[in-house]
């Protein structure tokens, strides 16, 4: 269904944005955006998509590779930059006569504090409009849902997933309430194995949310400042959590470009990823030095 277009929506970065018509050739800020458009255009989500950072064929090879199938024409789409604001190219997207720019608040790609790339977009004609599914996922997933249905023209295929999302939120709430156990004290280990170091945590937002929101107290949260950060793997032997839970990379190119002992050494789940891959990742997660002691507890 058509957007009623001109329409003015107000973005997850508190900004008004007057939309005169239906974008038609689309910038995405993170190119893991695609999901969020699968959601809204089933037949076709890279459709309108001309530009986009290059960070899925590196952050979820196996959902890439998906898409390709699927959607042969994501080849097309031009990259704007790699994983970072300092790598977007605004004459990229100049080039590329796009209409719409689909930033994060604050995440991959240029935010809402990179003024001087939005005032060139802006200028140029390029309507910017932030999204926000990272710092406050349960708050802002809703929000940012809603904005890009008004914006794309898919009101109602968003107020479909939002009230499929709101049902389940509520079983899940329910089920929390039923239990009425203690809160445990849970350790988020972010992203295994991707660094050297141990152990890399997040303490607000992201999947720390989850954490909150499932009842679980995180002991990162009054021990490390900000959002995310690393905590002493000494510490965690003489602290140990009630619970540990870690997080995976998702499905990298090298799972397909290597034998078993070249592998990258963090856990691989998601797309692409089959179920002997996945046993095997984390197998040699255990292994890592500074990881061991803590994911045998």
């Amino acid at each position: 269904m058509a957007g009623n277009y001109p329409l003015q929506v107000t973005d997850l970065a508190g900004r008004s944005i007057t939309i005169e018509r239906e974008p038609q050739r689309i910038i995405l800020g993170d190119s893991r955006y695609i999901y969020a458009l699968g959601i809204l255009n089933k037949d076709n989500p890279v459709r309108h998509v001309v530009g986009m950072l290059s960070d899925l064929k590196d952050l979820d090879y196996g959902s890439y590779q998906q898409y390709r199938q699927r959607f042969p024409e994501i080849d097309s789409v031009a990259g704007v930059g790699m994983a970072s604001a300092d790598s977007f190219s605004v004459e990229a997207v100049l080039t590329l006569q796009a209409d719409l720019a689909i930033f994060s608040v604050d995440g991959h790609g240029p935010g809402a504090r990179h003024k001087q790339i939005i005032d060139q977009l802006q200028r140029a004609g390029v309507k910017v409009v932030f999204i926000d599914f990272r710092n406050d996922p349960l708050v802002n997933t809703p929000k940012s849902m809603r904005v890009l249905g008004q914006v794309l023209g898919r009101e109602a295929q968003a107020d479909a997933f939002l009230d499929f999302y709101d049902r389940e939120l509520q079983r899940v709430a329910m089920g929390l309430k039923e239990a009425g156990e203690d809160a445990p004290e849970v350790f988020l280990h972010s992203r295994v194995g991707l660094n050297d170091s141990c152990c890399e945590t997040m303490a607000k937002g992201m999947m720390a949310t989850f954490i909150d929101e499932a009842g679980g107290d995180n002991m990162a949260r009054l021990l490390v400042p900000g959002s995310a950060g690393v905590m002493n793997p000494e510490y965690l032997l003489t602290h140990q959590p009630d619970l540990y839970v870690a997080t995976a990379i998702g499905s990298p190119r090298e799972l397909q470009a290597t034998d078993s002992h070249q592998a990258p050494p963090f856990i691989s789940l998601g797309a692409g990823v089959s179920e002997q891959q996945a046993r095997a990742s984390f197998r040699r997660a255990l292994g890592l030095t500074g990881s061991e002691p803590v994911l045998q507890h």
